[in-house]
């Protein structure tokens, strides 16, 4: 769904985390709260999400879009100014906008989203395990688990830090100069968050954290 060609390691990191989000959604019919007090709507849902290409909680979303059919157009932000979300006010990604609706976190895009769907179309889509406590723990692992260990996976060096970096270059969106200040500064800036990322979470060696399933 992205409007330009991301960088092989990207591309090898985005496909992995979709492809292990979705094996958990095909092995346990991944669910999500629908806790939201959302209308549920017949009307076609227009959907924008304004993401990072390597942003997990993204990719995430789009697992989840993907698995029930919607079509979405994708708004790539630039890391260094946020320009795209300011008139929305917000300040992180993901963001969604559905209908006029700005909607901010993986989890409550994916809860209100759920919510709008017709039920007709959804009982298509889904059976009754969609919503079993099963699902709901591959749900809460991918969120509090995968997504915040594969970051620090693909920034252990700073080589890999530029290769992760590289789908700036081709932003359509973007001025060559915010490409040249993204592919310059972005990967030095990505390298020194996943030292803090590491310490947020208790991670010591990447590469072990990322097989350890014992949240399970």
């Amino acid at each position: 769904m992205l409007p330009y060609r991301l960088s092989r390691q990207s591309i090898q990191y985005t496909t992995r985390l979709r492809a292990a989000t979705c094996t958990a959604i095909t092995n346990s019919r991944h669910s999500f709260s629908t806790k939201v007090n959302s209308k549920t709507s017949t009307e076609p849902l227009n959907i924008t999400l304004y993401q990072y290409a390597t942003c997990p909680f993204c990719n995430r979303v789009k697992s989840y879009l993907d698995y029930v059919q919607l079509d979405y157009s994708v708004v790539e932000v630039n890391p260094m100014n946020k320009k795209e979300l300011k008139p929305l006010n917000q300040t992180q990604v993901p963001v969604a906008v559905v209908n006029h609706t700005t909607i901010a976190n993986s989890t409550t895009i994916i809860e209100q989203i759920h919510a709008m769907l017709d039920p007709k179309t959804l009982a298509l889509l889904v059976n009754d395990e969609f919503m079993s406590d099963t699902s709901q723990k591959w749900s809460k692992w991918s969120e509090d688990h995968l997504a915040v260990v594969l970051y620090p996976n693909i920034t252990r060096t700073l080589a890999d830090s530029w290769a992760a970096f590289g789908y700036v270059s081709e932003a359509k969106e973007w001025s060559t100069i915010e490409k040249v200040m993204n592919r310059t500064i972005g990967p030095v800036a990505m390298y020194l968050v996943r030292n803090k990322i590491k310490q947020k979470y208790g991670i010591v060696v990447s590469g072990e954290c990322l097989w350890h399933n014992d949240v399970m």
